[in-house]
């Protein structure tokens, strides 16, 4: 049995990835599961902090990050939500090639719900994709101001 949560009508995820092609697997996959999900997109943790800033297009349901990125990673970027308390019950998945064990215990630390590493195939990011679904809550979505 699928116990994936279906997300709500307009679920938005930000996801803070610097490779392209990676943020769009992911999407494609978000969108061949769910055509209900969209996914944003900053290209490092410094415009993911901007995007947070701003008054909110859409109320967010998670945010995802990878952690190796340029500017400010997503360790920094989990860092810093941990002192926002308007994203106190905003779920925040990492995804990462890396598949070393300090950087899930880190991340976990950080406050994340989940670390998920990177797929390499197609088939691997519809299964990511059906994982970050599961994570994701319908009460999780919250305005960002």
């Amino acid at each position: 049995m699928d116990e994936t949560c279906p997300p709500s009508p307009a679920t938005v995820l930000l996801y803070a990835e610097d490779e392209e092609n990676d943020f769009f697997f992911l999407q494609y996959a978000l969108k061949k599961l769910s055509g209900q999900v969209s996914l944003l997109r900053a290209c490092d943790g410094l415009e993911a902090k901007r995007m947070l800033g701003a008054p909110p297009a859409a109320p967010l349901a998670g945010i995802l990050t990878d952690l190796r990125m340029p500017s400010c990673d997503g360790f920094e970027l989990m860092s810093w939500l941990k002192t926002q308390p308007q994203f106190a019950s905003l779920p925040v998945i990492a995804l990462s090639t890396s598949r070393l064990e300090r950087d899930a215990e880190r991340c976990l630390s950080l406050g994340v719900r989940n670390f998920f590493p990177k797929p390499n195939s197609p088939q691997g990011y519809l299964h990511l994709a059906q994982l970050i679904l599961q994570e994701i809550r319908p009460h999780a979505v919250i305005g960002t101001r």
